[in-house]
C-alpha cells in the first residue's frame, strides 16, 4: 500500500480494526482500508513537522504527538477536533482513555489533559 513520500514512523487499528492509521515524518496521517488495501483519506493541519506518535480512544479518536510540540485530537470522520498546546518541545508519546489524553514531551514533562474540552488538567 503505498502512499506517503517519507518514512513511516508508525501505525495503529480503529477499536474496530476495520480502518489503519499510519504516521510520518510529513506530518500527516494516512487512513487505509487493509481489507481493500486501499487508501481512504490524508489528515493535515495539525502539526508541523513530524509526527511522533498516535493512540487510538475506545471511541475512536485518534490522538497524535508532534515533533512540534502539540496535540491533536481528530474524530474518527478525520476532523481536527482540538489542537493542544502546551509542552514547550516534541510531544513523543501519546495515550488515551475515554477521560484524558496523556502527552510525554521532551520538555521533561508529562501532561493530562482532559480529551472532552482539551483543558490540561496538570503536568507531572
Amino acid at each position: 500500500m503505498a502512499g506517503h513520500q517519507g518514512f513511516v514512523l508508525g501505525v495503529g487499528f480503529s477499536p474496530d480494526d476495520e480502518r489503519l492509521y499510519s504516521r510520518s515524518i510529513e506530518g500527516d496521517i494516512h487512513v487505509w482500508d487493509p481489507a481493500l488495501k486501499v487508501r481512504l483519506a490524508v489528515w493535515q493541519g495539525c502539526h508541523r513537522g513530524q509526527i511522533l506518535s498516535l493512540a487510538i480512544a475506545s471511541t475512536g479518536e485518534v490522538v497524535s504527538a508532534g515533533l512540534d510540540g502539540t496535540i491533536g485530537i481528530w474524530s474518527p470522520g478525520g476532523d481536527l477536533n482540538r489542537r493542544l498546546s502546551g509542552h514547550q518541545a516534541g510531544v513523543h508519546g501519546v495515550a488515551a482513555n475515554d477521560a484524558l489524553v496523556a502527552s510525554a514531551s521532551a520538555d521533561w514533562r508529562i501532561g493530562l489533559w482532559r480529551r472532552g474540552t482539551g483543558e490540561l488538567v496538570r503536568c507531572l
